[in-house]
């Protein structure tokens, strides 16, 4: 037994001088093989996801451009609105006004005309018919200035607004299709070894 004892003693022993003897011989190689490396496989969709990235890109620059043309739409829109019911209201201001105007200068020239009519018939000589014509004429002139200074006193009405044109240099923007990709290449199963 202490023959076995011994032989395995020497057989471990030669064992551990051949494998640091590979291991000195492997330390003292000077270029050492690198380790292998994973290769990315090459994405064959790569090319149309890029071309998707940049239409949805450009989608969101179209569609801010476009959202900023109907937001100057609308604000134009809100003030011609605006400006249209102020010219409305000056204008009906000004239409009441020159009616009232209007009412009583054919108020004053009905009753100059009942006035001259009354005096022709109670006249008896041709001077006072005369009077009454010119006292009629008087009272139309009259009637005429003061309507024509009522009318003077009317603020004039402003030109009316002009509706805007909707602007439309900007289409509204399509969103882009998701490219159709190809199938993932199979993974390769590893050596097992």
């Amino acid at each position: 037994m202490k023959i076995a004892k011994i032989a395995t003693a020497a057989v471990a022993t030669a064992i551990a001088l051949t494998l640091s003897a590979g291991s000195l011989a492997f330390a003292a190689d000077s270029a050492p093989t690198p380790a292998p490396t994973k290769i990315a496989a090459a994405n064959p969709n790569k090319a149309a996801l890029d071309a998707y990235r940049s239409s949805v890109a450009q989608f969101k620059a179209d569609q801010d451009a476009f959202q900023a043309q109907v937001t100057a739409n609308r604000t134009a829109t809100q003030q011609y609105q605006a400006a249209m019911w102020s010219w409305e209201q000056l204008n009906h201001q000004a239409q009441v006004a020159k009616q009232a105007i209007g009412n009583t200068f054919r108020d004053a020239v009905s009753a100059a005309s009942a006035t001259r009519q009354a005096a022709v018939k109670a006249a008896t000589t041709a001077d006072a018919k005369t009077a009454a014509r010119n006292a009629f004429q008087a009272a139309v002139a009259t009637a005429t200035a003061a309507r024509d200074a009522a009318l003077a006193q009317i603020a004039p009405v402003p030109a009316k607004p002009v509706k805007p044109v909707k602007a439309t240099a900007v289409p509204k923007p399509t969103a882009p299709v998701k490219p159709s990709l190809e199938p993932k290449p199979a993974k390769t199963p590893k050596a097992n070894g």
